[in-house]
Order: structure tokens, then C-alpha cells, then sequence
């Protein structure tokens, strides 16, 4: 008998490099938006691991280059984080900058996010080869309606308690209510600038 097998479950919470791993499994090619593409799927994918302490031997598949000469995602990148095709500056990206970033923000990142309260998928929507996708979402990821053109008023009016009954099962409970609140209030600002 060998050694027993000793396996971690993650999917996005855990500092591995999931997206060269990805590649190397031959499961989707990086585009310039930094953002996995996977065949027939396109970047609006969750990657999913489980790491266990055993090789595994396999070949290597190597994907085409999905973006070819489109440079849609650079272009329409609203604070320019994406620096080159493949590379990007994520002290500049709305996603990393309200939902990855714990500190409070400086008058400059707070006036980088726009109206962003949470995230941003420009980089994503804009690509061609996302529209070209056959697999689409499961419903289960659809927006809550109760979550659509949500205020910076009700946000930041929210108690601990209705943040959880308002935000608990999606993505936003993760980063928390000081979190968003903090974004909120930046939003607001911004708003009043325009």
C-alpha cells in the first residue's frame, strides 16, 4: 500500500496560480484581458481545482491564440489597467480595486472605479469571443432583480443584517458590508463630480 491521498478542493480562494495551470491542461489559452478563454465558453468561466499529492502525467495540448489581432479589451479599458496584451497593472483594475483591495482607497483609486460599486467586466463584455460562445450561463447566476440599479443610498443606509439578507449566495457577500460601503461612498462622490 502506498501513501494515503491527501487532496485540497479550491475554486478562487486559495494564492494558486490557476490560470497556468489551466493552460498547461490544455483547458483554455490566456487572453490579452489576462482572463482565461476557454473553447467554446469563452472568460466568463469559474476554475475549480483539486490539488492532490500524487503526479499526474499527461501530455501537453497547446490552444491557438483566441484574440488574434483584436485589441478590443485594452482599448475599452477604462482606467487603462490593461498595460499590454497579456499584462496588466492590477493597482489600476476596478475589479481588483473594489473587490480584492482590503485598505481604504487614496483620492486617486477612489476616483479611478467611476460608478463601479463592484467589479467590472468591460474586458469581458467587449470581447468578440465571448458573444461567440455556445455554453452560457447556468440561471443560477443570473443578477438578482432586488440587485439591479441598487443606489449608493441603500447601500449605504444598510445594516449588518440586511446586507446578509440582501447580498448572502452571491459574490458581493464576500468582500462585506465596510467593504462595499467603502465603495459606495466613492461612487457617491464621483457621481456628484459629473
Amino acid at each position: 500500500m502506498g501513501e494515503p491521498l491527501s487532496a485540497l478542493i479550491t475554486v478562487d480562494s486559495s494564492p494558486l496560480l490557476e490560470k497556468n495551470w489551466a493552460e498547461e491542461a490544455g483547458i483554455g489559452k490566456t487572453g490579452k484581458n489576462t482572463l482565461l478563454k476557454v473553447p467554446s465558453a469563452g472568460s466568463y468561466v469559474f476554475l475549480g481545482e483539486i490539488l492532490i499529492n500524487r503526479e499526474i502525467v499527461s501530455t501537453k495540448l497547446t490552444l491557438p491564440n483566441f484574440c488574434g489581432s483584436c485589441g478590443s479589451c485594452i482599448e475599452h479599458c477604462p482606467t487603462g489597467a490593461l498595460i499590454a496584451p497579456g499584462k496588466i497593472d492590477a493597482a489600476k483594475c476596478i475589479s481588483y480595486l473594489t473587490i480584492e483591495m482590503k485598505r481604504e482607497f487614496t483620492p486617486e483609486e477612489a476616483g479611478m472605479i467611476g460608478e463601479w460599486m463592484f467589479g467590472c467586466d468591460l474586458c469581458q463584455e467587449v470581447c468578440p469571443y465571448n458573444r461567440q460562445a455556445s455554453i452560457k450561463a447556468n440561471a443560477s447566476f443570473k443578477v438578482r432583480d432586488e440587485l439591479i440599479n441598487i443606489s449608493t443610498e441603500q447601500i449605504l443606509s444598510l445594516t449588518k443584517s440586511g446586507f446578509r439578507e440582501l447580498f448572502y449566495g452571491t459574490p458581493v457577500f464576500r468582500i462585506g458590508l465596510r467593504r462595499l460601503k467603502r465603495n459606495a461612498l466613492a461612487v457617491e462622490e464621483n457621481l456628484k463630480k459629473r
